[in-house]
């Protein structure tokens, strides 16, 4: 029966299983569930043929929620991705293997010629639209995994084997840079990298990008670096004009702001743009300024769509009339994310700042503590002009003496209609002041301050807190001094009077003994524990 069916059933069937996992808070990381869409390529040669087009699709994608190095991550995870790598390895000639496998072998003359092996059963390169080539892609951690069973690893000295792991990595890049068809989403890692991305980049297959993420420095030197850089967004200027979501990491040049200036310029539709630098750039480079308000000034060309700005390492000194201008014209934009940016000042940015009336989500994080009163001033202008719209709030500071007490009485008068809010300590009174003004949260993040009294007041909380909220998360905890019993109060409360909440998670390095577990057995709340 279910050879019976058209392929283009079947592809409308498979396509809708692999649709992404929604997470429940926007804080979550997006996957995609491939289970069952894999267990349709087991069923007959006919649903493999029209299913593993669409699983090798978004390969990368199904792992974009893992971090390298992180242990917190299942161990199969990773053995799943670096069977994926171990599966593209195959499609490689084994001849190309071969001559990288003798180029790293210093002996002075070629190993034995590799066996002959059974080819896979598709190109499945051929299949990939997206390409992410992180951190995790560049491990050594996976070599045993995905390195070729046929390759003689034990007649290759151990001081040669990383350049051959490294070797063929990059091989790999080159080869799926080369071979992808239709590519709508391109992420790469740049420090790793040891290709020349203007050479690899097939021009006529570039027309259908969406994505498009470069980040960090070149292995060449710095010069051919920057010409090569120069080159390809000036190709992709005149190749790619679709993007929808754009990520540069990092400018070293004014030559290299002006290719992307050119490239920003010549999208019809850009959605999303992301400007990152580097700690220490931000600190030693004086030009460095010049060289992004050259790239803002081609933001207004999307003025029109673009709802998502994220700047990264990024300082507005000095910033001039046509460049502040630029950034005003953005009347569309939904979400400014800021991060580890200096002298966001009133005095230099109070016209862009009046501007974002229509913002939906604001996500800060300060760069010293000595930038707090000139950033949260221009914070509170941001978040009273988008009183009427601003619905997610992300604030990431220390806290030191008595700063950020006034920019918490801010939020409580300018910011009562935010659903998600994540904060650094907070204070008991302050945390009253929260859950009786802001009414529709249903995500709530914070640190509990140490030493902060939270005895016995906590315990009689949990009547304030809005039953809208259906989680709370005390972050980064280093001692919980919160009583087993006052726990249990605070979550009843929270739900006996038809409140929503489901999970409180506590992470950070504090211990939480077996019995809160136990104490909160009989509440309808979930506690989670994370590291």
């Amino acid at each position: 029966m279910a050879s019976n069916l058209l392929p283009e059933c079947l592809e409308k069937i498979f396509t809708n299983l692999l649709n992404p996992s929604n997470p429940i808070f926007s804080n979550s990381v997006e996957t995609c569930e491939i289970k069952d869409l894999y267990s349709c390529t087991l069923v007959s040669r006919y649903w493999c043929r029209i299913s593993t087009p669409i699983l090798y699709s978004h390969p990368f994608n199904y792992f974009h929620h893992l971090k390298g190095g992180k242990k917190s991550q299942t161990e199969k995870d990773f053995q799943d991705y670096y069977k994926l790598i171990r599966t593209l390895l195959t499609c490689i000639p084994h001849s190309e293997i071969e001559e990288i496998v003798n180029s790293v072998y210093e002996k002075g003359s070629s190993i034995e010629p590799i066996e002959s092996v059974v080819s896979p059963t598709f190109n499945y390169v051929k299949f990939i639209h997206e390409l992410l080539f992180d951190d995790k892609f560049f491990l050594n951690h996976g070599k045993d995994i995905w390195t070729p069973s046929y390759i003689p690893i034990k007649d290759i000295p151990d001081t040669d084997t990383y350049k051959l792991y490294d070797s063929l990595i990059n091989h790999l890049v080159k080869y799926l840079i080369e071979d992808c068809n239709n590519l709508t989403r391109l992420e790469i890692l740049r420090n790793k990298l040891q290709v020349d991305l203007m050479k690899s980049l097939v021009k006529d297959r570039l027309s259908g990008l969406r994505k498009l993420s470069l980040k960090g420095t070149g292995k060449e030197r710095y010069e051919n670096d920057e010409m090569s850089l120069i080159q390809l967004y000036t190709t992709l200027s005149t190749t790619t004009l679709n993007l929808e979501i754009l990520h540069n990491g990092e400018i070293i040049s004014l030559e290299h702001a002006n290719a992307l200036s050119s490239l920003i310029s010549a999208q019809k539709k850009l959605k999303l743009i992301t400007l990152s630098d580097s700690l220490r750039a931000s600190v030693t480079n004086i030009q460095l300024s010049g060289w992004y308000f050259v790239v803002f000034n081609s933001l207004s060309t999307q003025k029109g769509w673009l709802e998502r700005l994220e700047l990264v390492y990024l300082s507005f000194e000095g910033i001039d009339e046509k460049t502040l201008n630029s950034l005003c014209s953005l009347k569309h934009l939904k979400e400014l994310r800021l991060e580890m940016c200096k002298f966001l000042r009133v005095s230099l940015l109070q016209n862009w700042a009046e501007s974002l009336s229509n913002l939906k989500v604001l996500e800060y994080k300060a760069f010293s503590p000595s930038y707090h009163s000139s950033d949260f001033e221009f914070l509170t202008l941001i978040l009273k002009s988008s009183s009427n719209t601003l619905n997610k709030l992300v604030l990431d500071y220390d806290r030191i003496i008595d700063q950020g007490f006034t920019l918490v009485k801010d939020i409580l008068i300018y910011s009562q209609n935010l659903t998600h809010l994540e904060l650094p300590h907070i204070y008991p009174p302050e945390l009253r002041n929260i859950f009786k003004s802001c009414t529709d949260l249903v995500y709530f993040s914070f640190i509990l301050a140490y030493h902060g009294g939270w005895e016995p007041d906590f315990r009689h909380m949990g009547k304030f807190v809005p039953n809208s909220v259906e989680m709370i998360q005390f972050k980064d905890t280093q001692l919980l001094e919160i009583k087993s019993e006052s726990l249990v109060n605070f979550l009843e409360d929270c739900v006996n009077n038809g409140g929503k909440l489901k999970i409180l998670e506590i992470t950070g390095k504090c211990k939480v003994p077996k019995f809160y577990f136990d104490a909160v057995t009989h509440s309808k709340v979930q506690l989670i524990k994370l590291e």
